[in-house]
């Protein structure tokens, strides 16, 4: 399954699950913090010689701490460290646990030379 190159997939919307709408795949995938977003990624297809690329979108994306790669806070940096005592601040920001979850949206090419816009 292509929605394997972002992350674990989750789940998806009802018309993905029944094939109804061929334009574009709706998913919900579970992403590594440690690891880069996936904006495109290639695949082999026995319909087309060139690879298809497929373009990822996503709908919301977390922030994500540069000090330890975690969504949802921000370490402190060393001049914020000096005079609290502490190094790591595991609580969230007040409003990223009000946000929805991640939801990428895979986009495939129906032909290689084109790309789908949403």
């Amino acid at each position: 399954m292509a929605a394997s190159m972002v992350g674990k997939p989750l789940s998806c919307d009802e018309l993905t699950y029944n094939c109804t709408r061929l334009e574009y795949a709706c998913l919900y995938i579970e992403v590594d913090a440690t690891l880069l977003f996936v904006h495109s990624f290639e695949i082999e297809s026995p319909l087309f010689v060139a690879p298809l690329t497929v373009t990822v979108d996503y709908e919301w994306k977390p922030s994500r701490c540069e000090k330890c790669n975690v969504f949802g806070h921000c370490c402190p940096t060393s001049t914020e460290d000096k005079g609290k005592g502490k190094a790591h601040d595991d609580s969230p920001t007040p409003h990223t646990h009000l946000q929805p979850e991640p939801q990428p949206t895979v986009h495939t090419n129906t032909h290689p030379s084109t790309n789908i816009a949403t």
